[in-house]
């Protein structure tokens, strides 16, 4: 309540108190003995730690997954899809993991800013594995079918791998009557020349 009144943070007034004590421990030291003064440092604990801690178990928790093609671009986990936005994440954060853990939740800024710090990201890239790459891993397919590849890559026929990428809205608006009653759906089907790039 007295936070709230004063529109105070919890740091600032945890601050003032703690710079208050040593000002009344020094007073107290000089007091006793002033020949005998001697200041020792204490580190100041971070009043928060108990919830910093708490959001670096929960992320820890969360199911993440490494993507294969991006491998040698990122180092990032990926969240699973169930999460569309951070917002929705940190709502359940808060409503799930700090209500059952008896801790109380860290805000939304400090949440993103611990994310990016963990290296987990919440939106998965744009590619993905292919059905014979997850076979392969799964020993479904030898390593011979994967050696063709290579194989036709170093031939001199042109290779090309033809893929339909994510359905794209047209036209693209955020209008809700526009989207509902002109929406098209479009499957973007893109080729690549292997040998050429």
């Amino acid at each position: 309540m007295f936070l709230h009144t004063f529109d105070l943070g919890k740091t600032a007034v945890w601050n003032w108190k703690h710079s208050a004590k040593e000002k009344l421990k020094t007073i107290r030291e000089n007091n006793k003995s002033a020949t005998n003064s001697t200041s020792t440092k204490k580190v100041r604990k971070n009043p928060f730690q108990k919830e910093n801690d708490s959001l670096k178990e929960f992320i820890e928790r969360l199911p993440k997954m490494e993507f294969h093609y991006c491998r040698n671009e990122t180092s990032k986990y990926y969240l699973l899809p169930e999460w569309t936005s951070k917002m929705s994440l940190y709502d359940y954060y808060v409503s799930d993991w700090c209500s059952s853990n008896y801790v109380a939740s860290l805000s939304v800024a400090k949440f993103n800013n611990t994310l990016d710090t963990e290296n987990v990201s919440l939106f998965q890239p744009k590619k993905d594995a292919c059905e014979t790459c997850i076979s392969y891993k799964l020993g479904f397919i030898s390593d011979d079918m994967i050696s063709e590849k290579d194989n036709d890559k170093n031939s001199k026929e042109y290779v090309f791998a033809v893929d339909v990428r994510a359905l794209l809205s047209a036209p693209k608006s955020n209008v809700s009557s526009l989207y509902h009653k002109s929406k098209l759906n479009i499957h973007n089907c893109c080729a690549f020349n292997l040998k050429t790039k």
